[in-house]
């Protein structure tokens, strides 16, 4: 025997208003713009920028403010990792996010600290003694 509950054809047309409204998650992008301090060296602004998935996405807007935070929290450690390719081990990474700022205001700056450079490497043979420079190692 169907059901002649009156209230449930209205729930129904309220769940279809829901679906096709604007207001879903289609319509919560979140757009932002994002900018990087200078660190004083330019290589390490250039490889920090590039690495960076908040610059390389900023044209795919996060769907929410969480989605934002996570890539920030992604960058950071990937930036990280660049800081210390090119020698800064001792760098601080800080990601700020200003969400009252329409678009969304993101700003990254990186101090990378001291530089750690190898003034030079000795290879020592199995004799204890340095190999010469260009002998093969084999």
């Amino acid at each position: 025997m169907p059901s002649t509950n009156p209230i449930a054809p209205s729930f129904l047309a309220f769940g279809w208003f829901l679906a096709l409204s604007p207001g879903g998650a289609a319509w919560a992008d979140v757009p932002y713009e994002v900018t990087f301090a200078p660190t004083g060296d330019r290589v390490l602004d250039a490889a920090l920028e590039e690495a960076s998935q908040l610059s390389s996405l900023a044209d795919r807007t996060p769907d929410s403010d969480a989605a934002l935070r996570s890539r920030a929290a992604d960058d950071r450690d990937r930036l990280n990792a660049v800081a210390r390719a090119y020698g800064y081990y001792d760098d601080l990474v800080e990601i700020a996010i200003d969400p009252k700022a329409k678009p969304v205001k993101v700003t990254v700056v990186v101090t990378p600290g001291p530089q750690y450079l190898l003034a030079s490497v000795t290879v020592v043979g199995a004799n204890g003694k340095a190999l010469p420079a260009g002998s093969p190692l084999i």
